[in-house]
């Protein structure tokens, strides 16, 4: 889309360009220990994932995946030749209605919290379970990220006392996730492991068309 200004806003795991009416949605390729985009074909099969997740509560921001072709000195949206990478193309919005901007302006009202709660109830109820096979919930699969982020942050540090402070924290990681894996069990028999948000703050709700809007859950 022809646009006299394109903006760039980059967070810790993406790129988005903003165009217009419309905002592209790139994945950083890293591996952080937490997520895995390091190739073309893990950061497409993302971008379809949080296309699918998020279009659940927010089908009018979500559009669709769009491929870049060219070269990294002459990228195209679309056309045709080697696919270089891919993005989420998504509507864009104004960043000052996001909710963590409008509570600072006392903008944010009990009725924009009592939709957002309808909207949580019925998507939670909904939203679809860990079968009795899936590896989701399981004590290994929800003690895993944090253990990976752990082992990468030790990594990364330098000096004896920050190294200190991280085994000390996988110290509690082992004891405190060996206490709660019965709790971790008893939840997935209980159907309560669900494909829901995992990001759900102010900053990831805003107003769409004036109704409370759900955004950037997690896709990984």
């Amino acid at each position: 889309q022809p646009t006299a200004e394109v903006e760039a806003i980059e967070t810790h795991i993406s790129f988005v360009l903003v165009a217009g009416d419309f905002a592209y949605k790139f994945k950083r390729a890293i591996n952080p220990g937490f997520l895995d985009f390091t190739t073309l074909a893990l950061r497409r099969h993302f971008c379809h994932e949080e296309l699918r997740l998020n279009r659940r509560l927010a089908p009018d921001l979500y559009l669709d995946v769009v491929t870049v072709h060219g070269t990294p000195d002459a990228p195209s949206l679309g056309g045709s030749g080697p696919v270089i990478d891919c993005a989420v193309r998504m509507r864009a919005f104004a960043q000052e209605g996001l909710w963590d901007r409008e509570i600072v302006r006392g903008a944010l009202q009990a009725r924009h919290i009592d939709e957002l709660v309808e909207l949580l109830f019925s998507f939670h109820r909904d939203a679809a379970v860990a079968g009795a096979e899936s590896r989701s919930g399981d004590p290994e699969q929800v003690r895993a990220p944090l253990r990976d982020s752990l082992a990468a942050l030790d990594g990364l540090l330098h000096g004896d006392a920050d190294h200190a402070r991280v085994h000390a924290l996988q110290a509690w990681e082992s004891a405190a996730g060996a206490a709660l894996e019965p709790v971790f069990m008893q939840r997935h028999r209980d159907g309560r492991i669900r494909e829901c948000h995992g990001d759900l703050h102010l900053g990831n709700v805003t107003q769409i068309d004036g109704k409370a809007t759900v955004f950037d859950c997690i896709e990984f």
